[in-house]
């Protein structure tokens, strides 16, 4: 789906002078490839897995800082949001 709603983009632009961004690109093909899905009937065994993370955090060496970074983006609303958590040895 992804290679098509490139494909497609690719072509908009040269026949319609138009360019859609890189997201708009994907949030594309996610569409289509949920419309594929429920069309095809396939919507009820494909489900989304849950991840379970089997590590633990490790605290750093004394003296060290870890750092965990995340960033989020609402193209529809306009709003960019970024969090930072820093952790020493004592957590």
């Amino acid at each position: 789906m992804i290679l098509w709603a490139i494909w497609s983009n690719h072509n908009r632009r040269i026949f319609e002078g138009r360019f859609d961004e890189p997201t708009e690109i994907v949030d594309r093909a996610g569409r289509l490839l949920g419309d594929f899905l429920v069309c095809s009937g396939l919507d009820e065994l494909v489900k989304p897995k849950q991840v379970v993370f089997k590590h633990k955090w490790k605290a750093p060496k004394h003296g060290c800082v870890k750092l965990n970074v995340d960033i989020a983006i609402d193209d529809a609303l306009g709003f960019i949001s970024n969090g930072v958590v820093a952790r020493d040895d004592r957590g």
